[in-house]
């Protein structure tokens, strides 16, 4: 493996996967951006976030699908705040606010976020 294929190994890179504070401009969970993700995507999201799956950030990663040995991957910021929104945090944030290793007080809350299923759908023009 790669150096920045390798699994976690310490606080710092636990750290590392929450750096991420604000949505970027072209977030699919920002309100205030185009929607532009196909319905399946949608639904493909909508049920991974519900089935604990992280979401990362695009501007992250290369890799397709969930690679838990990205090391260059973050969570994406717009993610976590809909996962706030919805009260349902994936188990790897409730775990990193449980022992103490991410705050959400950190994200930065001056960005519209969609905040539920059928808004998100509806955003990006599929189903609700």
């Amino acid at each position: 493996m790669t150096p920045e294929h390798l699994p976690l190994r310490s606080n710092e890179d636990v750290a590392a996967l929450f750096s991420l504070k604000r949505p970027c401009q072209d977030c699919p969970f920002r309100r205030d951006a185009p929607g532009y993700l196909r319905p399946g995507k949608v639904d493909e999201i909508v049920r991974e976030q519900e089935q604990g799956t992280p979401f990362f950030c695009h501007k992250t990663t290369t890799c397709t699908g969930y690679k838990t040995t990205d090391r260059r991957a973050r969570y994406c910021a717009g993610s976590l705040l809909y996962g706030e929104a919805v009260h349902r945090h994936i188990l790897p944030v409730r775990l990193a606010i449980h022992l103490g290793l991410w705050d959400p007080r950190a994200l930065q809350r001056d960005v519209p976020v969609l905040d539920s299923p059928a808004d998100l759908r509806a955003h990006h023009g599929g189903r609700s």
